[in-house]
């Protein structure tokens, strides 16, 4: 079926560009109307000037565990913090176990730290069961 029309509009701060394809140009409006209105009803990411940044590396052995299944793990460490946490992507198609991925967190000082604490328990007991490297992010 040939796509009677697609889209792409500016981005809200915080939020992923959609691409959107339909048959029609009305499904098209539609389409975007409702997505708008999602992204309306959501509270808007807190970014102020007094945040902080820190960027240290975690082997991509541990990736999986600081995720967890569904990304439930990282969702609720940023709820809980309040902290956003951002995980560098692969490079390539096949990943060395032995990589380090650039982790940054952004928000309060406190915030940061309690994030950096989870981390390293999750990195620890990651290790742990695989019987790799353990110890403190870096």
């Amino acid at each position: 079926a040939a796509v009677a029309g697609s889209g792409q509009w500016a981005v809200p701060p915080g939020h992923r560009p959609v691409v959107i394809r339909a048959q029609t140009e009305e499904a098209l409006k539609l389409a975007k109307e409702r997505i708008l209105a999602i992204v309306a009803a959501e509270p808007a990411p807190q970014a102020f000037a007094s945040d902080e940044r820190e960027v240290f590396t975690v082997s991509s052995q541990h990736i999986p565990k600081l995720i967890g299944k569904g990304g439930m793990t990282i969702k609720s460490l940023m709820a809980e913090t309040g902290a956003s946490i951002t995980i560098e992507n692969r490079s390539g198609d096949v990943e060395d176990e032995d990589h380090e991925r650039n982790v940054t967190v952004r928000g309060k000082a406190e915030s940061i730290m309690r994030v950096r604490d989870r981390i390293d328990a999750l990195v620890a007991e990651s290790a742990q069961r695989k019987g790799g490297r353990r110890g403190r992010a870096k």
